[in-house]
């Protein structure tokens, strides 16, 4: 029997795991991608370095992965495919029209749906800089145990292993 084959993506933690628990809905990346369909989420070797953020955005962090306020990410995943999802569109990341959002200037997406403008916990969830592509990804579901992977960059080809019955 053939094994099933997904696309997969890496994300250093916590952005993985925001992304994991629904508590981030856009990953943001330089660059588009055309793939729409299944999609692994590996959370990379790596972790942000705690230090470039302030408190309030560690606190958002921490808020979002429903933790205890920290300043290391040690207890989350790494090295492993933590959840799949389903990834449903990429957009550009556009300017608007001479507003401020949060201390920075407003951003925004142009879906198929019209104009939709990321929440702060997104703004402070990616990097939202006008020219940059938000990923959009519905039906995320965190699995129930980390699967150990190697990552790659850009979409990689990840097989999932099945068990015999």
């Amino acid at each position: 029997m053939r094994k099933e084959e997904v696309r997969a993506i890496t994300l250093y933690q916590p952005y993985a795991q925001l992304l994991a628990v629904g508590a981030k809905k856009f990953e943001t990346r330089s660059w588009s991608t055309s793939y729409r369909g299944s999609i692994a989420i590996h959370a990379g070797k790596k972790h942000v370095d705690a230090r470039r953020y302030s408190n309030d955005h560690l606190h958002k962090f921490a808020e979002g992965l429903d933790l205890p306020m920290t300043y290391n990410f040690d207890g989350l995943p790494y090295g492993a495919v933590i959840a799949t999802a389903e990834l449903t569109n990429c957009y550009e990341i556009i300017a608007s029209a001479g507003c401020e959002l949060s201390g920075m200037s407003s951003v925004m997406i142009n879906t198929a749906d019209g104009i939709y403008i990321p929440t702060e916990e997104e703004l402070l969830f990616g990097d939202w800089q006008i020219g940059r592509y938000a990923w959009e990804f519905a039906n995320i579901n965190m699995l129930s145990e980390p699967v150990p992977a190697k990552g790659y960059q850009r979409l990689w080809k990840w097989e999932p292993v099945c068990e015999s019955a």
